[in-house]
């Protein structure tokens, strides 16, 4: 995954040389936590709170679901199909960008 991410760099770059800067400052660039606590200011408020929602709410049912797979009793099947089918919908329309966006090709 790592390696393809990387890639990309080259890919959606427009010249080698833009690429070549990019790289160099991913490994040049010190890590400031005063631009860390900027992004989570600029975030909006809803996004923050789901992230806590999403968050509380593994840490949670990560317990129940360990406790329910040591007694070797499978999840009913309906029942765990609905529940990732509602919870990829839900991540598809909270992170979801249905805009207008470039041809992810346009560069060929």
């Amino acid at each position: 995954v790592q390696l393809v991410s990387f890639a990309w760099i080259f890919f959606r770059a427009d010249s080698i040389h833009d690429a070549g800067t990019l790289v160099q400052r991913l490994f040049q660039t010190p890590l400031a936590l005063d631009d860390l606590r900027q992004l989570l200011a600029d975030l909006p408020r809803s996004m923050l709170d789901l992230t806590v929602v999403l968050g509380a709410g593994f840490v949670f049912i990560d317990p129940i679901y360990d406790a329910w797979v040591k007694r070797e009793q499978p999840l009913p099947r309906g029942l765990a199909g609905i529940a990732l089918f509602a919870a990829l919908l839900t991540a598809i329309v909270l992170f979801g960008y249905f805009g207008s966006t470039s041809f992810i090709y346009f560069q060929f």
